[in-house]
């Protein structure tokens, strides 16, 4: 299997999708993209658009590396489930069993004049409420929020502290309420950053060390991680907003970026805070080598990370009917280990199928799977805020490629 050097169809379906995506580049909504299509275990699009960095006219490369933020958080999943798979840690295991300092966490109650309330968890929080986001940790409404403001209080603090990792991150989230009883509600937010603490408990080796080992050297996945290294500082996307409506504006230029270590840290495994949930780079070609081992039911080429049991049960749905829909933006979707799961597609209104799954960063990273008609798409690129209008036409215009594609083969056989 070949996804590291895409052929470009020689077909003509796709091209509706590059016009739409080059429009998007010439109007200004994004300075730059990478587009790649998999059918079949094939590259069977790619297209590189715009620029990777427009101060400097650099044109857009298929190796461009992304901060792929919250697409994080499916790598993350799958580590867990490879233990789950081995007997280390059960789904239902209360998390405190590895990290006793989560025994005593308390339930935020109400806010009074001098602070807030809380109770106590009623039913322990479970490594199965991390991964599908009801463990109530924070980050979920804003910084307006009051108990937000406390996990941002505290996230800023640990970013700050020389010496965070892991494992001292956790002991400090485990201080702070959560927003409900576990189980009760959905909530967005570090579910992902204990997850990672787990991996290195459970496995006994450090989080991107058994990342590396474990997942990345296996799948030749050779440019993701939580660190770009200082020869790859070229291949490193700037990051670009359009919030104030003056069009683009350069957020992060690539040589001094906060959201990934510094290209000149001294490295050493467990030195540094390498969370679960977000801040690790990848390129399209690698993604779409890990999401082509998921649509493969957790084998890719002659390498196994997961039985396919394991795979249907992350991208299934676990949330129960009274917490659905979980987000309004996609009300179309449940959520998996890890992963957002259509549920409903007459309700989405568009192009997809019962049963795909989908993940997105909150740099403008997007991609989604169709385990039954064998077919994935990864967005890379670096825009804020997320532009969901691109998303959605890219996985439409896909969609409608590959049925026009299957229209002309069947014609011409």
């Amino acid at each position: 299997m070949n996804l590291e050097s895409p052929r470009q169809a020689s077909f003509s379906p796709f091209a509706d999708l590059d016009n739409e995506m080059q429009r998007c580049v010439d109007e200004g909504e994004i300075a730059g993209m990478v587009v790649l299509v998999i059918h079949h275990g094939e590259t069977v699009h790619h297209a590189c658009l715009g620029k990777s960095s427009v101060e400097k006219n650099s044109p857009m490369h298929l190796d461009a590396i992304f901060r792929i933020a919250s697409m994080t958080k499916p790598i993350t999943a799958t580590a867990i489930m490879m233990l789950q798979e081995r007997g280390l840690i059960k789904l239902d295991d209360p998390v405190s069993d590895y990290i006793p300092a989560f025994r005593d966490t308390p339930v935020y109650a109400r806010e009074t004049v001098s602070g807030h309330e809380t109770t106590e968890q009623k039913h322990p929080l479970t490594i199965r409420h991390l991964l599908t986001h009801t463990s109530g940790m924070g980050l979920g409404a804003g910084k307006e929020s009051y108990l937000d403001s406390l996990y941002y209080a505290a996230v800023e603090k640990l970013r700050n502290t020389p010496g965070t990792t892991n494992q001292s991150a956790v002991q400090e989230l485990a201080n702070l309420p959560l927003a409900f009883q576990p189980g009760t509600g959905w909530r967005y937010g570090l579910s992902f950053e204990v997850l990672a603490a787990l991996v290195e408990i459970a496995s006994g080796e450090w989080f991107d060390v058994f990342l590396r080992k474990q997942i990345f050297k296996p799948l030749r996945m050779k440019d993701t991680g939580h660190i770009v290294p200082h020869d790859n500082a070229a291949r490193l996307t700037a990051l670009y907003s359009t919030a104030d409506g003056q069009g683009l504006q350069l957020v992060e230029d690539p040589s001094n970026s906060p959201h990934i270590l510094p290209l000149d840290f001294e490295y050493m495994p467990g030195t540094a805070w390498l969370p679960g949930g977000g801040m690790m780079v990848s390129t399209a070609s690698d993604y779409a080598r890990f999401v082509q081992m998921l649509v493969n039911g957790g084998t890719l080429d002659d390498t196994c990370l997961l039985q396919p049991e394991t795979v249907d049960l992350m991208t299934a749905n676990h949330l129960p009917p009274d917490l659905l829909p979980f987000d309004a933006k996609h009300p179309e979707y449940g959520h998996g280990l890890g992963v957002r799961v259509r549920m409903d597609s007459a309700q989405a209104g568009q192009s997809s199928s019962v049963g795909e799954f989908t993940g997105d960063g909150g740099h403008g990273t997007y991609f989604w799977a169709n385990p039954g008609m064998d077919l994935a798409g990864i967005l890379m690129l670096q825009m804020h805020p997320i532009p969901y209008p691109v998303h959605e036409r890219f996985r439409t215009l896909t969609y409608q490629a590959i049925e026009m594609a299957g229209k002309t083969t069947t014609k011409s056989m």
